[in-house]
């Protein structure tokens, strides 16, 4: 029974510590303390069982003790596991996030870092703009669908509308939060490194500003586009995508290699690919061979996904400042 007590009781810390933090924070604790308060609930149940088999593993109190804590955590983890959706879906229920929440909230900009270690709160500034690229991400993925007609449209709208709400919201946070982390005082270095870390994510918000600008041409164009522009669109689409990602990754990992993909191929592929793009468009309107009012857009979506390009760009130089400042000579330490 002091066992069972003991997991039950325990997740108190979990609970404080989710005091003063965002919702998804909230409902990790909240999982914490269910799993453990089912766990409690069954082992009452089957409490002659457990005695025993833990009787049974050991002749001493004090491995009997350990093995109970041993047999409670696995048998829970092994009986809730094949529930985990509903589990959590039960948590969404109890704890919802609404649509206003979800676009404020940060997963790792926790201010106590700030205080506690400025060089971890940078690092945690770091994984909120993984974050914010993931984000990135689906809207990327969120785009292609529209314009492959893949899923209703309003709904892929609504959807590309709460994530873009989201890279607001995240951008602002992230330059808030680094803002007070330099007034804490950095090292040369960790701060040219925040530096990097807060221009970066003014760039993942303008790449979501330049996708949100491709869902508005998506009504106007229409049917309108021919088949060899529809061809050079995913083209150059493709080529935007493939450098937003590289740049991403090479952040993420501090691989100069996707840096330099980014910096000396992608990047000069997509202004080769607008510019030929964009000579051949004229020639079709000039041929009549496209709508000439909406015909005009395309040159906005090739404008569009060059400016993707352009700041897949930028993450990946800042990839090559951050690396450049880690190989610097460290100080010899002094005696």
């Amino acid at each position: 029974p002091i066992i069972l007590g003991d997991n039950l009781g325990t997740t108190i810390t979990a609970v404080i510590a989710a005091i003063g933090t965002n919702r998804s924070a909230k409902q990790a604790a909240t999982a914490h303390v269910l799993f453990n308060l089912v766990g409690v609930i069954i082992f009452l149940c089957i409490f002659p069982i457990y005695k025993s088999l833990v009787l049974s593993s050991a002749s001493e109190v004090g491995r009997q003790i350990a093995n109970a804590h041993a047999i409670f955590n696995i048998t829970n983890t092994i009986l809730i596991f094949p529930f985990v959706p509903l589990f959590a879906r039960l948590i969404e229920w109890l704890l919802p996030i609404r649509s206003q929440d979800r676009a404020e909230d940060t997963l790792y900009l926790d201010s106590r870092l700030v205080s506690a270690s400025p060089t971890a709160a940078v690092e945690a500034v770091k994984d909120e703009l993984m974050h914010m690229g993931g984000i990135a991400r689906e809207m990327i993925g969120i785009v292609r669908r529209a314009y492959s007609r893949d899923g209703d449209v309003g709904e892929l709208a609504e959807t590309f509308a709460s994530h873009e709400k989201s890279m607001n919201a995240l951008n602002r946070a992230i330059s808030s939060y680094a803002s007070e982390i330099w007034q804490r005082g950095l090292s040369a270095d960790v701060s040219t490194v925040l530096g990097c870390y807060v221009s970066a994510s003014g760039d993942l918000e303008r790449v979501g500003d330049h996708m949100e600008n491709l869902v508005e041409l998506l009504p106007i164009l229409g049917d309108s586009l021919s088949k060899s522009a529809l061809e050079e669109f995913w083209t150059m689409f493709n080529t935007a995508e493939q450098a937003f990602n590289s740049a991403l990754t090479s952040l993420e990992k501090e691989d100069l290699r996707e840096a330099d993909r980014v910096i000396h191929e992608l990047e000069d592929e997509i202004d080769a690919q607008e510019r030929q793009y964009r000579k051949n468009h004229i020639d079709r309107l000039n041929k009549g061979e496209c709508d000439p009012e909406k015909g005009v857009n395309f040159i906005d979506l090739l404008g569009n996904l060059e400016r993707i390009g352009d700041h897949s760009h930028n993450i990946a130089y800042y990839t090559h400042d951050i690396v450049s400042l880690s190989r610097l000579p460290q100080p010899r330490p002094s005696v």
